[in-house]
């Protein structure tokens, strides 16, 4: 057999693949999704959240602050093989879990941030306990607060003003303000009996 019947033979070969290949992904479904992603501005509010902090009151009772999962999803490609055919699913959605406990209660919190569209804003979801919004970032004024002596910038202040409350029996005390930090996460909370909780900083 010579050189240029291999040759074709391994070219036809490789044809036939390509073709099989190639309705086997039409039949899965190809298609281009809407992906967005986040700046490296937006990400800050959500990556590198993990481990825990110390929370105290001014009359020394405590509460302990834990992030117990965390999770974001930032792809930028847009090239997709699979049933989803046709689906803007590939978008940036990112956020951690918290919980805050002290010596009665536990409150369970969340913030996440999501881009539905590449020319959506960016959404920051939020709640604690029963206190919820759910606003583009820009809109949400991000301020200067002194925690502890600690002057913190880039906050979310989350209250009435901004937030409502989705039920109001799943604990004692309803959570009426909390705050935010884009670096740090949750850093205060004060609860409808008037106890604020401050966060320690070490």
């Amino acid at each position: 057999m010579s050189n240029t019947k291999k040759y074709t033979d391994w070219i036809l070969i490789g044809l036939i693949v390509l073709s099989i290949v190639a309705i086997a992904m039409v039949e899965m479904g190809i298609s281009l999704v809407n992906t967005t992603s986040f700046t490296k501005e937006e990400l800050l509010w959500i990556q590198n959240k993990s481990g825990g902090a110390d929370f105290s009151t001014q009359t020394g009772k405590s509460m302990r602050m834990e992030i117990i999962y965390s999770h974001i999803h930032n792809n930028k490609c847009s090239f997709y093989i699979g049933h989803n055919k046709g689906e803007s699913f590939n978008h940036a959605n990112g956020y951690y879990i918290f919980i805050l406990s002290d010596s009665i209660n536990m409150y369970k919190g969340e913030v996440r941030l999501s881009k539905l569209d590449a020319n959506d804003e960016c959404i920051v979801q939020t709640y604690l306990n029963d206190l919820y919004t759910y606003d583009p970032l820009q809109t949400l004024d991000s301020e200067t607060v002194l925690i502890n002596n600690n002057a913190t910038g880039n906050c979310l202040v989350i209250n009435e003003s901004n937030a409502i409350h989705k039920s109001s029996d799943s604990i004692n005390q309803q959570v009426q303000e909390y705050i935010i930090s884009r670096d740090y996460g949750p850093i205060y909370v004060k609860l409808s009996n008037g106890v604020e909780y401050f966060r320690e900083f070490k």
